[in-house]
């Protein structure tokens, strides 16, 4: 079972990680519920709570949707949430992700009275919506 901690810890989520491209994901997990184009080349794959997003055809961000109960994944990926369940605090999240060994900070230019956006790991996005855990978004590094 892929664990969300781990995700913010090395951006891979089970069998999904950066680099595969659309035909690997769709052979992995199937045809997305939605897809839709993004801004500048960018594509996502919707799957449940799970987002994938193609640059050029290969996998470039994953995303997971917490902001809505409950959270959902395709089969076969099993995803254990840990502290990121729908609702959960950022006080708490900042504890899990300091027990896990994982640095944190707030993106000051980001936050503010009903939004915050904690970065993990110095790539991986946290972000909170009046106090509680909306989405954890991995960027590939180097992407921009």
């Amino acid at each position: 079972m892929a664990r969300l901690i781990d995700f913010v810890r090395t951006g891979e989520l089970g069998v999904v990680r950066f680099g595969l491209t659309k035909d690997e994901v769709r052979e992995l997990l199937g045809e997305p519920e939605g897809v839709g184009p993004a801004t500048k080349g960018w594509w996502i794959w919707m799957y449940g709570s799970l987002e994938v997003s193609f640059l050029d055809g290969v996998a470039t961000m994953i995303a997971v949707s917490l902001w809505d109960a409950p959270v959902t994944f395709p089969s076969p990926l099993a995803v254990e949430l840990g502290p990121f369940t729908p609702g959960a605090r950022l006080a708490d999240v900042r504890d899990a992700l300091d027990e896990a060994g994982i640095a944190s900070a707030l993106d000051e230019g980001r936050t503010f009275e009903e939004q915050a956006v904690l970065v993990a790991g110095g790539w991986v996005e946290i972000t909170f919506g009046e106090g509680r855990v909306d989405e954890v978004i991995a960027l590939q590094p180097g992407v921009t």
